[in-house]
């Protein structure tokens, strides 16, 4: 029989640690209050429905954030699905990767040391984001 492995618990909590630094790294670019995911997927679908007919009525959504922002709902589709790019094209996935490469690394850490390093160095990573 084997004996479990002494590092078990460093090695999770060292994983907890890096998903949660990703979570709030993204919590710099993203809203996280109840609701709100469903608000940006439809004024996303309402950005992009105007950007693809310019001619057609703005949705709901548009039409608000235009006129608190003093601006037109065309104006507000192309910021809407501009912050939608950037967000999937560039900053989710630089996020994703750097949580799994930490992530990857405590798992391949041998000692106590390693995996507390491997720990810090994703956390860092993800913070430079």
């Amino acid at each position: 029989m084997t004996s479990p492995d002494p590092l078990a618990r460093q090695r999770w909590l060292a994983l907890r640690r890096v998903d949660a630094a990703a979570g709030e790294t993204r919590l710099r670019y993203i809203t996280d209050v109840p609701g709100q995911q469903a608000v940006y997927i439809v004024k996303l679908e309402e950005a992009r429905a105007l950007l693809a007919a310019p001619a057609s009525p703005p949705g709901p959504h548009l039409v608000a954030e235009a006129a608190a922002r003093g601006t037109t709902a065309l104006a507000v589709a192309e910021l809407v699905d501009g912050l939608a790019s950037t967000w999937t094209g560039v900053l989710s996935p630089a996020i994703e990767a750097a949580r799994m490469a930490g992530k990857l690394a405590v798992e391949a850490a041998t000692d106590a040391a390693g995996i507390e390093s491997a720990a810090e160095a994703a956390i860092a990573a993800l913070g430079a984001l």
